[in-house]
């Protein structure tokens, strides 16, 4: 460059080069007044309701349920019990599948390509004692080995169906191994779009996936589930336990799950030592809930159950002539033993059970009728007479109220006498039952862990309590009553017949089989027994049949449930988003819920509310918004930063060049005249 081009050039440059300095700077003061304006929006915008998610939680971080999320880079994540479940994850490697630890990989991403679970000594059933879950990537080499076991003689394919996991459908495929009762399925993808493929192996006595299994299967996210984690849904209820109004929310989860029953008996009884008046009828009532999407009703045992010796037992006590011949021709008391016992309940009771020690046979039913029906919906059965009764017989369903099949109990009469007699002998069943109606999709409850009941723990209990539905209320909608209290203490049952669970939720007749949740919505156990001694300064205790003796009951009947309910998964994402005021998603939920299950009790009135707040214009905005601003805000930042750092970058040769013509000897940074800096040169030549 010439001296005269070193004259010129300032002179012609200096303007424009003035004006970028203005403009960059401007530009470089409009991007940060953006910047902030995105970081306000996302703090003012974001919900204050926000309920945390847990697959926005690092991989392998412990959660508050006590359980650990595995998340995979590869696009599915589960959450397991590490006090049921010993848990093994594999990582992409050189070449094969790698073992990584759980504690190394908290905090961290891993390419986890395959996960495998077993059941700790003692957590389960010893049908489920050997047996193994498996959820594998594609891209995992245990996988090819997994499925070509299968493909082995040893191995016959017994079924196939189609299965909804989480929000992929999936074909389910059960072997049986070698003609043994040991059976193992097989998971794999309808379509290409997931590759995912989940195995269970060497399940003893049949095909039904164990409880433990069942709830990681629930909660398994797959896919575009995982995008936006930070502000995602969980597959499960958990969000509950952590929203601001967890009452409200937890009883509207949970209650449209909750059913109410009607058992009605009529029969003529064959007692092979008395003459009985002819017939014998009982009408009674009480609470259950859904189990699986397909109709299972859990519920106590003596609202379902009525065998010959109730009826005997019922036709005795209440009618004192046939009780005292009883008690004279069949036990062999005299007038005067007979009176006694009349003032000494306890006595009568222990006299009494002994019906139950009869010879099979003694006391038969004849021509018997029976109807269990179970009220779905918010309509109740109104039977005024005694002819209304007899026509439930004949009962069809009805959109709210439909038949239920007895499937299995654990129940005898006999216990209800023995206790009151204070014999020492004391249970000799749990007091537990299934019953099935013919519906798909249902709303469910699912069932809490053992390490979930502990005393301290808060509990909600839902149930239809008899003396609810009063002169004071309309009778012609049925409403699920919720008690609040907790968990007392956890007691051995007399007999040693399973554990109960002592609450200071005091409950009426009626809530007999009705649940009692968690925080979570999980089902802990079912209020059974209600205890008050005649000292008026005690207060009445209630006791919950222990959630274990349900899942007895459902493994001693090889019983298959299934959790996956479509109805359950709208239901608790549109209430999140309703507790969000997120009502245009919480709308397109409801109306899943409405056309899958329509005797939802609380769907209609959900929509209407979040109609009227749209309406209002009380909806907040998407999370995606701030988030898009954050984003948004930060990129800007970072090209502000690179602006300045080019102005400051032409100022300083700027300055070098006024210096050079001005015949001024530069800074200690700058260049001399005669040796103009590269940056000069490739800027300003």
């Amino acid at each position: 460059m010439n001296d005269q081009s070193i004259q010129t050039h300032p002179k012609g440059h200096h303007k424009p080069f003035r004006k970028r300095h203005v403009s960059i700077a401007s530009l470089a003061v409009g991007l940060f007044v953006v910047s902030g304006v995105s970081l306000l929006l996302l703090y003012f915008l974001s919900p204050v309701q926000v309920p945390p998610d847990t697959t926005a939680q690092v991989r392998g971080e412990q959660t508050s349920t006590t359980e650990t999320l595995i998340r995979s880079e590869l696009g599915f994540s589960l959450q397991v019990s590490p006090l049921e479940l010993d848990t093994v994850v594999y990582e992409q490697g050189d070449g094969a599948d790698e073992v990584v630890e759980l504690a190394t990989i908290a905090g961290e991403q891993h390419p986890v390509t395959a996960v495998e679970l077993r059941p700790k000594p003692g957590a389960t059933n010893p049908a489920a004692a050997a047996s193994t879950l498996g959820v594998y990537h594609s891209s995992s080499e245990l996988r090819a080995d997994a499925l070509a076991e299968f493909a082995q003689d040893d191995y016959t394919l017994t079924a196939t169906s189609d299965e909804k996991i989480g929000e992929l459908l999936l074909e389910r495929s059960v072997y049986r191994y070698a003609d043994q009762d040991i059976y193992s399925i097989v998971w794999q993808p309808l379509d290409e779009q997931h590759e995912l493929t989940i195995i269970l192996r060497g399940v003893i006595g049949n095909s039904a996936v164990p409880k433990l299994y069942a709830d990681v299967l629930e909660r398994i996210q797959l896919g575009e589930t995982l995008g936006l984690s930070a502000f995602g849904f969980s597959a499960g209820s958990d969000w509950v336990a952590r929203s601001d109004s967890t009452r409200r929310y937890l009883s509207d989860l949970v209650s449209p799950a909750v059913v109410k029953l009607y058992h009605v008996v009529c029969a003529e009884i064959d007692f092979q030592y008395q003459n009985l008046p002819d017939p014998q009828c009982r009408a009674t009532t009480g609470s259950g809930f859904f189990v699986s999407s397909e109709g299972h009703i859990a519920t106590n045992g003596h609202v379902v159950v009525f065998e010959p010796e109730d009826a005997v037992v019922d036709a005795l006590l209440s009618n004192p002539l046939q009780l005292s011949s009883f008690l004279s021709d069949v036990i062999g008391l005299n007038a005067q033993e007979i009176n006694r016992l009349a003032t000494h309940p306890e006595r009568l009771a222990a006299v009494v059970s002994q019906i139950y020690d009869l010879p099979d046979g003694a006391a038969q039913f004849e021509a018997k009728d029976k109807v269990i029906l179970a009220a779905v919906g918010d309509t109740p059965l109104l039977p005024q007479t005694e002819e209304e009764v007899f026509e439930l017989f004949s009962f069809r369903n009805t959109s709210d109220v439909k038949r239920a099949e007895l499937l299995g109990f654990s129940y005898s009469g006999k216990d209800q006498l023995v206790i009151t007699s204070g014999d020492a002998g004391g249970f000799s069943q749990s007091d537990v039952a299934l019953v099935k109606i013919r519906m798909e999709n249902t709303p469910l409850l699912r069932l809490a862990s053992p390490s979930d009941i502990r005393p301290g723990q808060p509990i909600t209990i839902l149930g239809f309590p008899t003396d609810a539905e009063n002169e004071l209320v309309d009778p012609n909608e049925l409403v699920v009553t919720t008690t609040n209290g907790t968990i007392s203490s956890v007691r051995t049952a007399a007999g040693r017949q399973g554990s109960l669970l002592q609450t200071d939720a005091d409950a009426s007749q009626g809530n007999s089989g009705g649940p009692a949740v968690l925080p979570n919505g999980r089902a802990v156990g079912l209020l059974t027994y209600r205890f008050k001694d005649e000292t008026s300064q005690n207060a009445a205790k209630s006791y919950l049949r222990d959630i274990a003796d349900l899942r007895e009951l459902i493994d001693s009947e090889s019983l298959s449930l299934n959790v996956n309910s479509t109805t359950q998964q709208a239901w608790s994402k549109g209430l999140e988003y309703f507790s969000r005021q997120r009502f245009t998603p919480a709308l397109e939920q409801f109306a899943i819920v409405k056309d899958q299950f329509p005797a939802h009790r609380l769907v209609d009135e959900y929509i209407e509310s979040s109609e009227a707040y749209i309406d209002d214009g009380l909806e907040r905005g998407s999370p995606l918004a701030p988030v898009m601003g954050l984003t948004g805000g930060l990129g800007l930042l970072a090209v502000s930063g690179q602006l300045m750092h080019r102005h400051h970058k032409h100022h300083r040769a700027f300055t070098r060049k006024q210096t050079a013509l001005a015949g001024r000897q530069p800074d200690d940074h700058a260049e001399t005249p005669n040796q103009p800096t590269e940056e000069m040169t490739s800027d300003e030549s």
